[in-house]
């Protein structure tokens, strides 16, 4: 527990730094969508340009939050308090909720994916939303920290 209570930690202390360790390949990624989408790239170039530069990215994402939702799941038997650590994992489901509400790049229109395109474009890598879930999950790894240690 201590091991990926740094390991999350660490993650999330970056991000709140501005050094995510996924914000380029996230770009890189949604700009292809886009692409592809536009009708820009086929199928082929997209899975080229995936395996080529976000494959790998992708699945330590997809681990790390699986691991992340074990390491809480764990937690709350190392919590003493308990409403730390379910409050960690609301925050955890309302934040997957809050993305799956972002609309779909294949259900829009052209006038939209310009938009976005120019949107992706010119993001800045920290946003207000990238710095309360920082806040939030390098407390929270800090006081787990502090709990299993102490």
């Amino acid at each position: 527990m201590i091991f990926w209570t740094l390991v999350f930690f660490v993650i999330n202390l970056l991000g709140l730094l501005g050094r995510s360790m996924f914000y380029e390949t996230n770009k890189r990624l949604e700009l292809l969508s886009i692409d592809k989408a536009q009708e820009k790239i086929d199928d082929e170039k997209l899975n080229e340009e995936f395996i080529k530069n976000g494959c790998l990215q992708w699945i330590v994402a997809v681990a790390l939050a699986v691991a992340e939702v074990i390491y809480l799941i764990n937690a709350i038997r190392y919590d003493v308090y308990k409403v730390p650590t379910l409050g960690a994992i609301i925050f955890l489901v309302l934040s997957f909720v809050v993305v799956s509400f972002k609309k779909n790049i294949n259900k829009m229109n052209e006038n939209e994916l310009i938009l976005r395109r120019a949107i992706v474009e010119n993001s800045k890598r920290i946003t207000l939303f990238s710095v309360v879930s920082g806040l939030v999950w390098t407390t929270y790894f800090g006081y787990m920290f502090y709990i299993l240690v102490f």
